[in-house]
């Protein structure tokens, strides 16, 4: 009895979680709810249908612009959906969740590492007077520890998977194919309703679903980047839908890496590029053994695109200015770095277990001077109601996505007041994440006598007023508040209405919080150290450092070692790998859960082959395969 109630338990609690999420979601909960419906229907049906859209949709599907929230997003409900129905329809067996004596020994420590890490980085200390800002808080930790534990228990679903059918990984290689495709359209969307398709020299960088990127960082390049090894699963399961598959998404995807016009996610690129192309053969020469007909094609597709995205990137405007400015901005990198080791407190306990994980962002807010360091914003309740004080500190801005009509007049009406003289900038942007277009708005003078001041002011949505459709109408609108850099300003009841008085702005009184708001910084150094193996020496300290370089390098010579045995799906997941370890020198991957889950679940996978005695070579129709 016990043995059917555990599960079952599990179930129930995942799907009261999703249901309680899916009433206090911010956006119509319909649309997520038809999708997890859809995917919830196939999967007790096929038992491997996770392995294809969970690595779909966590690159994919992230409405946090619009739903406001952060620590929380779409992907999660798939994700419990996933563990509900497979505890209840396709039960694995408990020697599924263990991965074998060899891979434990890299595995536990690291994850025991995570444990210790969060437990820090929950109890370290907020901003003085409190934040509701994630980042500085001890939710960060929880965000961030959140792929571990979700890795764990998807790998032992994907063990049951490979011990009964031994086709997980194509499956899994499949839905890395579908969630690249997602990201690249949506890349491709993006340049057409900015700046164009084929304008590559306006300073434009695409940024897709990855709405992580609010604070910086180079997730989408690096997410394509180590993506593109999983092509060759198109040659794997050798179809006609799957080669027409194959050339499509490679020149979508070729084209989303360029429009990056990230430096580290070309060099990834390349690298992961070389080891799909050379890795293979020459780890079956090394064991003499005869390369098959796909090992040499897997070695010419990825090459060819991490060439041709490298060619036209060199020869484009914006991309060789920026390679011309590659020593002054190593030279700022190497200031992030040693400032961001520096901050960690000099005791026994912090170095060997660092200052917490997710604890970067509340350390440098308190411990960099008072105009420098991730700004704060904090709900309020006083007699005007609720309001949010906004602590700027440099550049950010807190905004909400409204829908508008081009060229029409709008009515901005909200209370501002501020400790000191200061202004309150109030403006209306075609903008996706990062860049602001078409702008108009005013500015507010506020006095320093802390009283409220009612503001009135008339608006325009930017646009051209008329009958005619164009793409430049497809762009989102965004109503943000500004505030000066090392200024605090407190809002409240902020309203935007047009001439019919139709209300536009969701949660003006920040009665639900922040949900609909999401904020932009635009310093990003500020949020993060840019090098993940400096950024966990400074979260875990130097054991955690040392047990997550150990874990990497298993997972990769396991994938290397898979390779040597003919396998072609290891010769998928070594380059990925070797595309992330290049990415984690100058960015901080880990910080996006999303990819932090695809992270672990491919070091994952590459641990299986190193504890495999022989991995079995993958049929070519095992995307066919039967239930379990």
């Amino acid at each position: 009895m016990q043995r059917h109630t555990v599960p079952a338990t599990i179930a129930v609690l995942a799907m009261a979680l999703i249901v309680y999420g899916l009433f206090r979601y911010p956006l119509p909960p319909w649309p997520l709810a038809a999708l997890l419906v859809a995917y919830g229907t196939w999967l007790w049906r096929q038992s491997a249908a996770w392995l294809v859209v969970i690595p779909a949709v966590l690159p994919a599907y992230d409405l946090s612009p619009w739903s406001g929230w952060l620590v929380v997003v779409e992907p999660d409900f798939f994700i419990l959906l996933t563990i509900a129905i497979m505890a209840l329809r396709h039960r694995p067996g408990r020697a599924d969740f263990w991965p074998g004596v060899r891979a434990a020994r890299f595995a536990i420590p690291f994850f025991v590492c995570i444990a210790i890490g969060t437990l820090i980085g929950v109890l370290a200390p907020g901003p003085a007077g409190g934040s509701d800002n994630p980042y500085l808080t001890g939710w960060e930790s929880v965000r961030l520890a959140w792929p571990c534990l979700v890795a764990i228990i998807l790998l032992g679903f994907a063990r049951a998977r490979q011990r009964c059918l031994g086709d997980a990984m194509v499956w899994f290689g499949f839905g890395m194919v579908a969630g690249l495709a997602a990201v690249s359209l949506l890349a491709v969307a993006e340049r057409l309703v900015f700046p164009g398709l084929l304008n590559l020299t306006q300073d434009y960088r695409v940024v897709g679903p990855f709405a992580s990127m609010h604070v910086g960082g180079g997730h989408i390049g690096a997410y394509i980047a180590f993506s593109l090894p999983f092509l060759n699963v198109c040659l794997v399961h050798r179809r006609r839908w799957t080669m027409v598959l194959l050339a499509v998404v490679a020149v979508l995807a070729a084209y989303a890496l360029l429009v990056t016009f990230a430096r580290t996610a070309y060099a990834a690129g390349v690298v992961g590029a070389m080891v799909a192309a050379f890795g293979p053969p020459t780890v079956i020469w090394l064991r003499r053994r005869k390369p098959g007909t796909v090992t040499v094609l897997a070695s010419i597709v990825p090459l060819l695109i991490g060439l041709g995205v490298v060619v036209v990137g060199l020869e484009d405007g914006l991309m060789s200015q920026r390679m011309r400015t590659v020593i002054n901005d190593l030279n700022f990198r190497a200031t992030n770095w040693v400032g961001g080791v520096n901050l960690a407190e000099a005791t026994l306990t912090t170095r060997l277990f660092g200052m917490g994980l997710g604890s970067y962002p509340r350390v440098a807010a308190s411990h960099l001077p008072a105009n420098e360091g991730p700004s704060n914003y904090v709900l309020v309740d006083n007699e005007a109601g609720r309001s949010l004080a906004m602590h700027m500190k440099l550049r950010l801005y807190f905004g909400q996505k409204v829908w508008l009509d081009p060229g029409e007049t709008y009515r901005v009406r909200l209370r501002a007041r501020a400790p000191m003289p200061t202004s309150l900038g109030i403006i209306l942007c075609e903008k996706m994440l990062l860049y602001s277009q078409n702008c108009t708005g005013f500015s507010q003078t506020l006095p320093a006598d802390a009283t409220w001041l009612d503001i009135d002011h008339d608006i325009t949505a930017p646009g051209v007023r008329g009958d005619v459709w164009a793409l430049e109408n497809l762009r989102p609108l965004e109503l943000s508040l500004g505030v000066q850099t090392g200024q605090t300003v407190e809002v409240a009841a902020v309203s935007l209405t047009d001439r019919r008085g139709a209300e536009h702005i969701v949660n003006g009184d920040f009665a639900r919080g922040t949900a609909r708001w999401f904020f932009t910084d635009d310093h990003h150094w500020s949020w993060r150290i840019f090098n993940q193996y400096l950024m966990t020496l400074f979260e875990l300290g130097l054991i955690g450092a040392v047990a997550a370089l150990l874990l990497g390098a298993a997972g990769f010579l396991g994938a290397v070692r898979g390779m040597g045995h003919g396998d072609p799906m290891a010769a998928c997941l070594a380059p990925a790998l070797a595309a992330i370890a290049v990415s984690f020198l100058f960015d901080a991957i880990l910080e996006a859960p999303r990819l932090a889950v695809l992270f672990y679940l491919m070091i994952g996978f590459g641990l299986e082959y190193l504890t495999a005695p022989r991995p079995p070579a993958v049929p070519a129709d095992s995307i066919k395969s039967r239930q379990p």
